[in-house]
């Protein structure tokens, strides 16, 4: 009987349980702290909406360093974890943008009437 191949197997399911540990533990802490931070949010700023947000933003984080953690696709996590990050601040750019026109209006026509005025 050839064994080799057992104890090949054997030591590297050995050699990864402690990255499955280590993932777990970041899975509870990512769940418990996102769960603990929409509760505190909700309760300081009565908007659930943005607790709710602020929990699935850290259960994302967290499941993206489990997949990390685990060396599965470690390319693939990274490169979705980017897109993710560069479509969420793209969204905000333009959120911003769109309903900071007015405000921006605004005070371009207070510093056009000053530049006016003294002159």
């Amino acid at each position: 009987m050839n064994l080799e191949v057992f104890n090949t197997i054997g030591t590297a399911i050995i050699a990864y349980i402690p990255l499955v540990i280590s993932a777990l533990i970041i899975l509870t802490l990512g769940f418990v702290g996102g769960n603990l931070l929409s509760t505190v949010i909700t309760k300081s700023t009565g908007n659930a909406f943005i607790g709710e947000i602020a929990k699935y933003l850290i259960i994302i984080v967290a499941v993206f360093m489990t997949l990390d953690q685990l060396n599965f696709a470690q390319s693939i996590v990274n490169l979705a974890f980017l897109i993710i990050l560069g479509a969420v601040a793209v969204a905000f750019a333009i959120s911003f943008g769109m309903g900071g026109k007015p405000f921006a209006q605004k005070q371009l026509e207070k510093f056009e009437n000053k530049v006016n005025e003294k002159e």
